[in-house]
């Protein structure tokens, strides 16, 4: 079925990212959103990497990749989201999506316990 957007053809370089070796991407990577200022592309994406709460192996955070030609990317070395509230902690913050309105941006992204509830949460930028 045709589209508006495609049809696409996957990138025979893939995967563009993959988890560290250590630390907070150490485990896994996935559920991006991507946005462009028309210069750079910003890749904010799911890792996974060790818990810092007990009783769960794997906690979620937010991480940052920026590309000049979106395939070749450099990630943060911090994640720029992690859990902070009772409703986040120890699951994470997972699979954010990104627009742009205005000069705000809209982060809306799965803030889960870890244990029952997974809520929508939005963060705003630039604060």
């Amino acid at each position: 079925m045709a589209w508006g957007l495609g049809p696409f053809a996957k990138y025979e370089g893939n995967p563009i990212l993959k988890p560290t070796s250590e630390g907070w991407e150490s485990h896994a990577l996935y559920n991006p959103t991507a946005c462009t200022d028309g210069e750079e592309v910003f890749l904010l994406y799911r890792a996974e990497g060790p818990c810092d709460f007990p009783g769960r192996s794997f906690t979620s955070r937010v991480g940052l990749a920026t590309s000049r030609d979106g395939i070749h990317f450099e990630r943060w070395d911090q994640a720029v989201m992690g859990p902070t509230e009772s409703y986040e902690a120890p699951g994470g913050c997972e699979d954010p999506r990104l627009v742009k309105i205005g000069e705000t941006f809209y982060l809306t992204y799965t803030a889960y316990d870890g244990k029952v509830d997974s809520r929508l949460g939005l963060a705003l930028g630039p604060v």
